[in-house]
């Protein structure tokens, strides 16, 4: 599976479960939040189809490897640190919302963080290449129960509330809808 397609599962599941959060302190609106969760998606799966393209360049086994170690890396250090600064949402139940998030970006940067590990060593043989698939498919298996996980806490905070409907109003969210 590639990782633009782990992209299309956190979105849906954020779609379908994100639920209202708690009011306190700095704070963001449940719209600000919204767009900005789904702008840090868009930016990130962007980044991935970037380093997907930039594969079809590479002249060597080694520089394959180091671009999609690199831009991997990036992409999900830079969703984590949106995600990170995003202000949780003055609905009930926000920072246990904002939270579940981070903790997704979190998992998906310790994701990234094997793949790179795995990646370090350039296959050379058929052999080899295929055991790095299977290694690489293992933790982007990894990655789809956590974002279920995470969609499972969402949907467990207080479903139909105002951060919801704010993900599915949010034009950020819906132009992410459309490029998936």
């Amino acid at each position: 599976m590639k990782r633009a397609a782990i992209i299309g599962v956190v979105a849906a599941a954020i779609f379908a479960t994100a639920t209202p959060a708690e009011a306190g302190g700095d704070e963001s609106s449940p719209k600000q939040f919204a767009n900005g969760v789904c702008t840090a998606l868009s930016d990130w799966g962007e980044a991935v189809n970037t380093t997907i393209d930039d594969l079809k360049d590479a002249t060597s086994l080694e520089e394959a490897a180091d671009t999609a170690r690199n831009g991997v890396q990036q992409a999900t250090d830079d969703l984590e640190q949106s995600l990170e600064s995003l202000a949780p949402p003055s609905s009930k139940d926000g920072k246990k919302a904002k939270a579940a998030i981070e903790d997704l970006g979190q998992s998906l940067s310790k994701t990234a963080d094997s793949i790179e590990q795995e990646l370090a060593d350039t296959p050379t043989t058929p052999q080899e290449i295929a055991a790095l698939f299977a290694e690489i498919g293992s933790d982007l298996q990894k990655a789809v129960s956590d974002v279920k996980s995470t969609a499972s806490e969402l949907k467990g905070l207080a479903p139909n509330g105002q951060l919801q409907k704010a993900f599915e109003s949010s034009s950020a969210c819906n132009q992410l809808k459309r490029s998936l």
